[in-house]
């Protein structure tokens, strides 16, 4: 695990200086817990869907969206990946809204370790470049699609994603915890994220 963290940000750090996606704040949601173990994934990412718990993770997320954003114009914004759209979908439900679903914003394929290359990472894994590439044109793409024009951007997606993400944007590589919620924003210059909690 601690050598695929510092290969994302490998993935990440030659974005960061140059940053030029559009000004505009959105909020990114990891999707909730699955049943992942390290037998499936020595044998090949599955498309998981959410179990119970990761179903509450998805719901707490919901439930802060539905609290700050009810009144809003929205867009949800989700990975191909089953979490994800099984995430998005409880906030959809709670907002009133359909899931779009952007192709590029899933995980990074890490490939079968049962074809484990001498030193490094499955013959059929995703480069570090492609990764790199795909997050930064997703988001790019996603925060000037014009079919979401004028609306507030929920994008549900997953740590990976986050972490390249985080690294482009603020130059520090972020966690987060499933089903959290965090609000990036800009003053037009820097970009900032803050994570939204449940306000009772």
């Amino acid at each position: 695990m601690i050598k695929w963290f510092f290969i994302i940000i490998g993935a990440c750090s030659s974005l960061v200086a140059d940053v030029s996606l559009p000004k505009e704040a959105f909020y990114f949601v990891r999707h909730g817990k699955t049943d992942w173990s390290k037998e499936m994934i020595k044998e090949g990412p599955l498309n998981l869907p959410l179990n119970d718990q990761g179903k509450g993770h998805a719901e707490n997320a919901a439930l802060i969206l539905e609290k700050i954003l009810k009144e809003e114009n929205i867009a949800i914004i989700s990975s191909n990946l089953k979490r994800s759209q099984e995430t998005a979908a409880f906030i959809a439900e709670r907002l009133g809204q359909k899931v779009e679903v952007y192709e590029d914003l899933h995980e990074r394929y890490w490939g079968d370790f049962r074809f484990l290359k001498e030193g490094g990472l499955p013959l059929n894994a995703e480069s570090e470049e492609n990764f790199k590439s795909r997050v930064y044109n997703s988001f790019s793409n996603l925060l000037s699609d014009v079919n979401f024009k004028g609306k507030k951007k929920i994008v549900v997606s997953h740590s990976g994603v986050f972490k390249c993400l985080s690294l482009i944007l603020t130059k520090e590589v972020q966690e987060i915890n499933f089903g959290e919620v965090i609000l990036f924003v800009t003053d037009g210059k820097n970009w900032k994220s803050k994570k939204i909690n449940l306000v009772k």
